[in-house]
């Protein structure tokens, strides 16, 4: 063995002149004398998806590594340049938010930097038509708009999302009651609308954004196979399509009070039965209104709701404080008196 082959070993296989070339491909710089350690970390999923087309333009981008890095960082691009946006860690998953939303039916290259700038990956994705300005606003007024709460992405409650998904089969009504300026007033249901069921009264929604509109956090009430379930800082938001069709990258999100539905399982099981399934699923109840932590943290996103032929009609019952114009007291109808409320 001759000095030439220690020099070898000392430097753990690394070649080079002024600097060192590594197995792994990574060349370190003259002050350097040893390679670094290689990263076996990749990636398990991304969104959006290789590839994909008709992304909301108003989507966040993730990352789900195998490991934690929390050096790792994402970046955007498109043929107008670099997209500016905020870079955040959870875990494993790396989420990168735009300044603002994306333009529509637009392309964008997404690249992932991690194990310390040891390996990259890049990927496509193109926005759909959705995000330009409704061509006729006024058109939207008295349209009903339709979508199944089970075709969402349930995020929340963690770890039941897929669960719960499958026993959301419930079709959510949308009319737009009435537009001027950014003001724009949603009523809600689940179809089909019956004569003695109120409509919901949602608080005011804003349109300043449009084609975007929000609407609260407020706190409302919402049927569910005749029970009254209350949801606490209720939001919801989406974007119609330009000539008003559909609403698209709908979310849905709220504190569900659980002791309602308890009767859904077990009409003699107590407040606590929904909870505690929760619990052995990883999931758990957060503090209620009332201070009582048997309320689950909802959220539901990537809803589409389409234009329906279906009618819907604003209805209030006596009970009703502050009633929309227009709208009719189905406590007035004979056949509605035992209806909560009148």
């Amino acid at each position: 063995m001759n000095r030439a082959f220690f020099s070898l070993i000392l430097l753990g296989g690394c070649s080079g002149g002024n600097s060192l070339q590594c197995d792994s491909g990574v060349e370190v710089g003259p002050d350097d004398t040893a390679c670094p350690v290689e990263c076996f970390n990749t990636i398990s999923t991304q969104s959006p998806s290789v590839d994909q087309s008709g992304v909301y333009y108003r989507s966040n981008l993730s990352v789900k590594l195998v490991e934690a890095d929390t050096n790792a960082t994402i970046t955007l691009t498109s043929s107008s340049g670099d997209v500016a946006g905020t870079i955040a860690h959870d875990a494993t998953t790396i989420w990168f938010a735009p300044d603002a939303p994306l333009a529509p039916s637009t392309t964008y290259t997404a690249t992932v930097d991690y194990c310390s700038g040891q390996k990259s990956a890049s990927w496509d994705f193109t926005t759909s038509a959705v995000g330009t300005a409704v061509t006729d606003s006024s058109s939207l007024v008295g349209g009903v708009y339709s979508m199944n709460l089970k075709d969402s992405t349930v995020t929340k409650p963690a770890g039941i999302g897929v669960l719960l998904a499958d026993n959301l089969d419930t079709e959510l009504l949308l009319r737009v009651h009435s537009l001027s300026g950014a003001d724009l007033q949603i009523i809600g249901g689940v179809s089909p609308q019956g004569t003695c069921e109120p409509s919901i009264t949602f608080p005011g929604a804003s349109f300043s954004e449009d084609p975007y509109f929000t609407v609260g956090p407020d706190t409302t009430v919402l049927a569910v196979d005749d029970i009254e379930v209350n949801i606490g800082d209720l939001f919801i938001s989406g974007a119609f399509s330009a000539d008003g069709t559909s609403i698209e990258g709908a979310t849905l999100s709220g504190l569900v009070d659980t002791r309602p539905l308890v009767a859904l399982i077990d009409e003699t099981g107590p407040p606590e039965t929904i909870c505690d399934l929760a619990v052995g699923m990883g999931a758990s109840c957060v503090p209620c209104a009332d201070g009582v932590a048997l309320c689950l943290d909802l959220e539901l996103i990537d809803m589409t709701a389409v234009k329906s032929d279906e009618s819907m009609q604003p209805q209030h019952t006596n009970a009703t404080t502050s009633p929309l114009s227009g709208s009719v007291n189905v406590c007035d109808d004979s056949t509605c008196s035992g209806t909560s409320g009148c």
